[in-house]
């Protein structure tokens, strides 16, 4: 999309606006954050730097790259009783080597997430008038813990880590919120009291039409990240009970461990030959390569309530490939395919559940979905959420 034409006065004002993109992630390859450093340049932001983890995104005149910590200093920083020495070693530390000089007259703070929000500097430039945009991709309004083992240690810090959310929203006079879908939006106006817009996941249109479906052969996939919650182990498992005509492909961004971990699980249920595994690819790469399969799983865990009412990246991307989607009972995910008419969702979250969905699909149903598709990309593209976020920050700078 070209936003040139879209920049109105948030440009005109002043020609290198200055700007700070925050994001614990590897913002080289991060949708969301691409998506931001391109919708800033559009409202005319030249000087764009981002403070995250990985490589210098395109188009950002700086990157102050955080290091990763490893495992046993993880461990380190877990043992520590003071959340805020936990939140020192882990992050504090590395945050207060950044060179005072990025912080000189800029104009507006993007702050994605909420790991950098303990920081007493990032504080201070709010306390101080410098408009901050806050973009909270996940819910964290209840508890993250998945297990004993992780409420034991993370459920103290991350209560710690969100009352300074709250804090750095209240100290703020010019703030703008957003998040990824309308149940959490919900839920952090009642907490902060103050307004929170939808900005949804979405890619860019595409020309891509429907591929439509043989009858002998059903491709069912799955892109993204290869970590725990996203439903890969449990689309893996449920090969087992699925017909011939089902095969399945994960496109994954994942470690060694992780990917031998998957093949493991294939091969403990005899599913080797039914089961392959691609590397992650660029975003722009994506629709066409999701195009040729025919239902994207994502049977997400329900286990955290950012699970619960979750609307990722890979829903949306998988509309603007036009294939069909596959998800269980997550609220949101399912509220959003059966309206559109672009899926069907598993009514429980076991291997079987979701194979007994599948197996119940006919051709013409899962063309169906593909066809509906079309009219859910021509709203689910990156146009709607640039619309909303150019207004957030035309009125943060007008303020």
């Amino acid at each position: 999309m070209d936003h040139k034409r879209e920049s109105s006065n948030i440009s005109q004002t002043r020609s290198q606006r200055r700007v700070v993109i925050f994001s614990h992630s590897r913002v080289s390859r991060d949708p969301r954050i691409l998506r931001q450093i391109t919708w800033l340049r559009s409202l005319g932001f030249r000087d764009i730097a981002t403070v995250g983890l990985g490589p210098q995104a395109e188009n950002t005149a700086n990157h102050h790259e955080m290091p990763k910590t490893g495992f046993a200093g993880r461990i380190y920083g877990y043992l520590m009783p003071m959340m805020s020495q936990r939140f020192k070693h882990l992050y504090g530390q590395h945050l207060n080597k950044l060179n005072p000089s990025v912080f000189k007259d800029v104009d507006l703070i993007v702050l994605n997430e909420v790991e950098y929000a303990g920081w007493p500097q990032l504080q201070d430039l709010v306390t101080n008038g410098t408009p901050i945009y806050l973009d909270l991709h996940e819910d964290h309004t209840g508890h993250s813990d998945r297990n004993l083992l992780e409420r034991v240690i993370f459920r103290r810090y991350n209560n710690w880590v969100f009352e300074n959310v709250k804090k750095l929203v209240s100290l703020s006079e010019r703030i703008g919120i957003s998040t990824v879908s309308g149940s959490i939006a919900n839920q952090y106006r009642t907490i902060f009291d103050k307004p929170v817009v939808v900005v949804h996941n979405a890619p860019a249109a595409n020309t891509e039409q429907p591929n439509f479906t043989e009858a002998n052969l059903i491709r069912l996939v799955h892109h993204g990240m290869g970590s725990a919650g996203k439903g890969i182990e449990t689309c893996v498992r449920s090969l087992k009970y699925l017909e011939d005509r089902f095969n399945l492909t994960l496109i994954l961004f994942a470690s060694p461990f992780y990917i031998a971990k998957v093949r493991f699980i294939a091969a403990l249920n005899g599913q080797s030959t039914r089961l392959s595994i691609l590397p992650g690819v660029p975003l722009d790469r994506l629709p066409g390569l999701l195009n040729a399969f025919d239902l994207e799983v994502m049977p997400f865990s329900n286990k955290t309530s950012g699970f619960r009412n979750a609307l990722p990246n890979k829903l949306f991307e998988a509309i603007q490939a036009k294939v069909g989607i596959v998800t269980g009972p997550n609220y949101e995910m399912k509220n959003l395919v059966e309206t559109w008419g672009v899926g069907v969702s598993a009514s429980g979250r076991r291997p079987i559940d979701l194979a007994k969905l599948l197996n119940g699909l006919d051709t013409d149903t899962i063309n169906h979905f593909k066809q509906n598709t079309l009219r859910a990309a021509e709203y689910f593209n990156e146009d709607l959420g640039f619309n909303t976020f150019r207004s957030i920050i035309g009125k943060l700078l007008s303020s």
